[in-house]
């Protein structure tokens, strides 16, 4: 028999849509709306200059706007190509980004791209995601990737733990 939770716990419900406690201090940290929103959906309230939905493929396209991209990408088991799409951004073309993402530190696209993350917060709690009669089964954490880390630890200091990685075998 299988539990009503069961959904929950695995990759089946990829679309967590970004609540509006986070969108408020990603606003906050940005100044208004974000520049590029690759992740949206039909459902999605992120105020971004310019939106990709799963019909434009945001993986192919360019991230490269004006403003900082926001990426709540689908939890599924395609979540480290996103990851990587972050990171090429922020290295090749300069974009400022911040993921959404599932707290989990053990799959191989975490162990993978965080010791080149600029920071990480670890969301204190569990975040109740738009549209959930419940907080989620799982903890959140924000990824950063840009210029300005001392801004964003700033503006995310009330709402967890803030950490910078360190290249791993860095002394």
């Amino acid at each position: 028999m299988a539990s009503k939770l069961e959904p929950l716990f695995s990759s089946k419900n990829e679309h967590w849509n970004t609540p509006e406690d986070v969108l408020s201090a990603i606003y906050g940290f940005c100044g208004g709306p974000v520049g590029l929103d690759p992740c949206s959906n039909e459902t999605s309230i992120v105020k971004s200059d310019r939106a990709f939905t799963i019909d434009d493929d945001g993986l192919s396209l360019s991230w490269d706007c004006d403003g900082l991209v926001f990426v709540n990408p689908p939890y599924g088991r395609g979540i480290g190509a996103w990851i990587s799409k972050c990171e090429d951004s922020y290295f090749f073309d300069g974009s400022e980004v911040i993921a959404l993402v599932p707290a989990r530190t053990d799959p191989k696209w975490f162990q993978d791209y965080a010791p080149r993350m600029t920071a990480i917060l670890f969301w204190a709690g569990r975040l109740r995601f738009l549209g959930g009669k419940s907080s989620a089964p799982f903890p959140s954490m924000l990824l950063y990737w840009g210029d300005r880390p001392n801004r964003f630890r700033f503006a995310f200091r009330s709402l967890g733990l803030c950490a910078e990685p360190l290249p791993v075998g860095g002394s």
